[in-house]
């Protein structure tokens, strides 16, 4: 956890502490929207039974210490598995708080020839 901190030392870094008891997770996405944005996300997942408090922080403190922000984050009171968790987790930041452009799609050419326009005669008649 230091060292990820550590190696992102010129930008914004967020670390996510799963915690049933923390701040829901669409919540925590939309404030860490909110000023500059991050150049780095690290979640830290527990297992069905979630960390200790003397581990929450244990993490919480190094991070601080590196430099990052902390949010202790809920996605639910539900237990799920570590990798239920990891999809959901990535689904938040990908809908919430992801920031980057996306291109146009590309228009693929048919057999090396540009399709033909589509015709401009009323439906269920051909032209000539």
């Amino acid at each position: 956890l230091r060292t990820a901190c550590q190696e992102a030392v010129n930008g914004r870094i967020a670390v996510l502490l799963l915690d049933e008891a923390g701040t829901k997770v669409a919540q925590a996405m939309k404030q860490l929207r909110e000023g500059e944005p991050l150049t780095g996300v690290i979640a830290v997942i527990g297992d069905d039974r979630g960390f200790s408090e003397e581990e929450t922080e244990a993490f919480a403190s190094t991070a601080e210490k590196a430099g990052a922000e902390v949010m202790r984050v809920s996605l639910g009171g539900t237990t799920l598995l570590a990798s239920q968790a990891i999809v959901i987790l990535q689904h938040y930041l990908d809908e919430r708080l992801h920031r980057c452009e996306v291109p146009k799609p590309r228009e693929y050419q048919l057999g090396g020839r540009r399709p033909a326009p589509p015709s401009s005669a009323p439906p269920g008649k051909r032209q000539k």
